[in-house]
């Protein structure tokens, strides 16, 4: 009887052991992708861009110092 209630302990303990190592293993390896991802250099698009506009160039001044046309920017709400 207590033989018997010993290879249960010992079955138990070695299911409980390899689980543990197992999930140590999974942690393990989730740790080194998490760090692999983070170090690399990731080339996304921008989330964040810079309107620029480029049809403003100023006015358009003639041989005799006179001002044939202008460019205005035009602010829209």
């Amino acid at each position: 009887m207590e033989e018997e209630y010993n290879q249960i302990i010992r079955y138990r303990s070695s299911i409980l052991l390899g689980m543990f190592i197992i999930l140590s293993i999974l942690l393990f390896t989730f740790l080194i992708t998490v760090m692999l991802i983070i170090n690399s250099d990731r080339q996304t698009t921008r989330k964040i861009t810079t309107i620029k506009n480029r049809a403003i160039r100023g006015s358009i001044i003639s041989y005799d110092n006179y001002s044939i046309a202008y460019s205005q920017k035009t602010y829209r709400a």
